[in-house]
């Protein structure tokens, strides 16, 4: 049985494992998060998740060959190509929901499961595409007046306010707001990987 630590500052994908029957604890590591421009952007953002899984064990050196796992994920919005982080401020903000304005995007998750006990790896991505419904200046600058957009990748939260905006979703509604269980689980089926459970309340 392995015990799982979910290496991750995010709210949204703490409550999403939270709500499974999975035992967890979180923590948490710092690495730069800039694109590699010599990969695709789907390659790209599963190193970004390795490098997460990575710097985290060569932080924590000690738990090597215990039976943990170790899960890490990156999320972008990508329009046109075009990976679009957090919002830096407001007007950056505004830039980016005008242009998701009446279009179609796609929000990409990575997730990397890192098995301690026998140093095996795998990440994989999740892709959910999402139209938005056409957006006025005074909607966008209302929005953006609740603060919601400035911790989230292409500055809205599906799972807030912005719901309203989306007009029509392709994939999974876990996988916008963060973390894709879907994925997830289906990784930890193939690998034969028991997690340690909740007890029955």
């Amino acid at each position: 049985m392995y015990k799982l630590i979910l290496v991750s500052q995010s709210p949204r994908r703490t409550d999403i494992l939270a709500k499974s029957d999975y035992n967890f604890r979180t923590d948490s590591v710092k690495v730069s998060e800039i694109i590699d421009k010599n990969l695709n952007l789907d390659d790209a953002i599963k190193s970004l998740a390795r490098q997460k899984a990575e710097a985290y064990i060569e932080q924590h050196n000690y738990l090597k060959s215990q039976k943990i796992l170790i899960l890490t994920a990156d999320t972008m919005v990508v329009f046109q190509n075009q990976a679009l982080g957090k919002p830096k401020n407001s007007n950056d903000a505004f830039r980016v929901l005008s242009l998701l304005s009446g279009k179609m995007h796609s929000v990409k998750t990575s997730i990397c499961v890192y098995d301690l006990y026998t140093c095996q790896s795998i990440c994989e991505l999740a892709t959910t595409q999402i139209m938005f419904k056409n957006l006025s200046e005074s909607e966008i600058k209302e929005y953006i007046k609740t603060g919601e957009p400035m911790d989230k990748a292409g500055s809205y939260g599906i799972q807030g306010l912005a719901a309203k905006f989306v007009e029509s979703r392709d994939g999974d509604y876990n996988n916008v707001v963060g973390f894709p269980l879907f994925l997830f689980e289906q990784i930890i089926k193939e690998k034969g990987w028991k997690i340690d459970k909740r007890k029955p309340r």
